[in-house]
């Protein structure tokens, strides 16, 4: 600013009036609103250029080398996961550590946790955050009735250990199926599931079985080498379950499979991972330098390299390509067998339509003269036969004699009554060929034997202007000491790059500073209807601030510490004080605390979508359970 540029200088030092900075300033032309200046920052502002306009930090040498600042390096999301000691404030009923650090802010404010919610509350509560549907009457009534003390925690385990939990719990943390749009576009019907929702049934059972996000985490932005169609190794079926993960952002290429949306699907795909493992909004550096966050294009690029063996832009899959069928042995037996006997109906009929045509033709052959009669037969077109001019003149004298092919085909025009019955024999068929086995058919993200990419910074994002290479790569901001992942250009011995399954574990080593915070707040954004960071998908410098950083950082590494258990995590929330409170509001709370950042009082929510009792139809939950409920509100 002291160098000045085409408008002149902008800071004179020690010379207010001879600052371009200040004359803009003193201009007072900014519309009114939050933004505008107080004649206070102004004057502070002044008085700076006055003193000499010396920064709290030494000027570099060269201002043009540095690319970002030590503020937007050192913001918080990119610094370590800290263990803060659990907090001990006095007079506050805690149950689990999350009180304790919910308490130490409300004393801080003079605010108190609100009173228990009533037992109707809570367990319609806990029911819908955990399965996505309303208890039943019986559960209520058992639950209110049951005086013991162990009642809320044996609710909470029930609910816990419930299939229902692994549908509605799949819907959170990062894996979660909406974040990669996760059908695709395509709903799932009682005819058979998509490729999308097998993967999300992947998901759910994973999420019911308890298993650790370090295992689907390995299985779901990566992938196990064994996965790779075109090997004779057959993939694992959770391993290729889990790859559907990064093939469920959208994908146009199958009917209009240019490179520009090749591209563009490859650049959505990368959106989604970084999005929903790194909360941070990698896309925007696709085309520049980030305009917020010290992401640069060239960082971009080098994140990218580790999934373009999966997205080759020059030797690109289209959707149907990568399909895979795990339809059960058992299943594809019993298509056969239904198939092959549809096609003996199918045999059936045909002869018996070639018997009836053939009456037909002679019938027709009837009216043609008897001296030419033989030779107009002769005439008829067959497969291998020639015909001469002769032959196309007898036709074009006697045009109803036909083929008995054409008859068959045409019979509609012969014998309406009889066509009439065919159609309902081949009806008949169509219903046995509708009661086989739906195939099972799998989308999966897998990389083409030894095709591994030369990956580059496309300029301004275009692909078809690449330039300086790129290898592999974390993002650069997140590579501090002791936490560089080793990424493989390639390895031969395996069936893949190896570049995402290292990727996946440098992610999962306890040791990122993204991973486990990005998981913990969408669950705590589930069960309080909005994160710590109120911005879930952008820790960034543009997201909101954690409104309890010690809680979020103390949750992330004690995720860790504990094997990376889901459902640990959320007993432990469902267990606290601050979930089990009132929603309601007090004149007090809503002057200190109007939006509920402190959390003295639970959140009025609405329902989502997801629990409207449309479950996805391969797994149902109990009739009696599947309808809407007369009041959407959730408190």
């Amino acid at each position: 600013m002291k160098t000045g540029g085409e408008s002149g200088t902008a800071i004179v030092a020690g010379k207010p009036e001879s600052s371009l900075l200040w004359k803009q300033i003193a201009e007072d032309k900014m519309p009114d609103g939050p933004k505008k200046l107080t004649q206070k920052q102004k004057q502070t502002i002044r008085d700076w250029i006055a003193q000499g306009a010396e920064t709290a930090r030494a000027e570099p040498k060269d201002p043009d080398s540095i690319r970002f600042t030590e503020e937007e390096l050192s913001h918080w999301a990119f610094e370590p996961v800290k263990d803060h000691p659990v907090p001990r404030p006095a007079g506050f009923n805690i149950r689990t550590p999350i009180d304790a650090f919910i308490a130490g802010r409300l004393a801080k404010h003079g605010l108190r946790f609100s009173p228990r919610a009533n037992r109707e509350t809570l367990i319609r509560r806990i029911t819908y955050d955990l399965t996505g549907l309303p208890p039943t009457a019986a559960e209520v009534e058992a639950f209110v009735g049951d005086e013991t003390p162990q009642a809320w925690a044996k609710l909470v385990d029930r609910l816990l250990s419930s299939s229902e939990f692994g549908v509605a719990g799949a819907d959170i943390g990062w894996t979660w199926p909406d974040m990669p749009r996760a059908t695709g576009g395509e709903a799932a019907t009682p005819s058979g599931p998509t490729p999308g929702t097998i993967a999300t049934t992947f998901l759910n059972r994973s999420i019911a079985k308890n298993q650790s996000i370090s295992f689907s985490g390995n299985r779901s932005p990566a992938t196990n080498s064994s996965v790779e169609t075109g090997h004779e190794q057959s993939p694992p079926r959770g391993v290729a379950h889990a790859t559907g993960f990064m093939r469920m952002a959208p994908d146009p290429t199958q009917t209009s499979n240019s490179l520009a949306d090749r591209n563009q699907a490859a650049a959505d795909a990368v959106q989604v991972i970084g999005s929903s493992t790194l909360g941070l909004t990698v896309g925007c550096a696709q085309c520049h330098d980030h305009k917020y966050d010290p992401i640069g294009i060239d960082d971009y690029y080098r994140f990218r390299a580790i999934f373009d063996p999966v997205f080759p832009l020059k030797k690109w899959q289209q959707p149907s390509a990568r399909l895979i069928d795990v339809t059960s042995a058992e299943d594809r037996k019993k298509a056969e067998e239904i198939e092959a006997h549809a096609k003996e109906m199918d045999a059936k009929i045909q002869a018996k339509k070639n018997e009836l045509a053939e009456k037909i033709q002679a019938a027709k052959l009837s009216d043609v003269p008897e001296n030419v009669r033989e030779e107009t037969l002769q005439a008829v077109p067959a497969p291998g036969k020639e015909q001469t001019e002769r032959h196309k003149e007898l036709l074009d004298l006697y045009p109803m004699v036909k083929p008995v092919s054409f008859i068959a085909g045409f019979l509609v025009e012969y014998d309406n009554a009889a066509h009439r019955e065919f159609e309902k024999q081949k009806e008949e068929v169509t219903k046995v060929r509708n009661t086989k086995p739906p195939k099972r058919l799998l989308r999966v993200a897998t990389e083409q034997p030894d095709v591994v990419p030369v990956s580059a910074v496309l300029f301004r994002g275009n692909p078809s202007s690449p330039g300086d290479k790129v290898e592999p790569g974390e993002l650069g901001v997140l590579t501090q000491a002791g936490r560089i992942p080793s990424l493989p250009l390639n390895e031969p011995s395996r069936a893949t790059t190896g570049r995402r399954i290292a990727y996946a574990r440098h992610l999962t080593n306890g040791q990122h500073p993204l991973t486990a915070r990005v998981f913990v707040n969408r669950v705590w954004q589930h069960h309080f209807g909005r994160g710590i960071v109120d911005t879930p998908g952008d820790f960034g410098l543009n997201g909101e601030p954690p409104s309890h950083p010690d809680l979020l950082d103390w949750l992330a590494a004690d995720f860790v510490k504990h094997g990376w258990d889901q459902k640990r995590l959320h007993r432990m929330i469902l267990l606290s004080t601050v979930y089990q409170q009132s929603t309601k509001r007090t004149p007090k709370l809503d002057t200190i605390d109007p939006e509920n950042r402190l959390l003295a009082r639970a959140n009025l929510r609405r329902l989502e979508a997801e629990a409207s009792g449309f479950l996805p139809w391969q797994q149902p939950a109990p009739e009696s359970r599947v309808r809407r409920s007369e009041h959407p509100g959730h408190d």
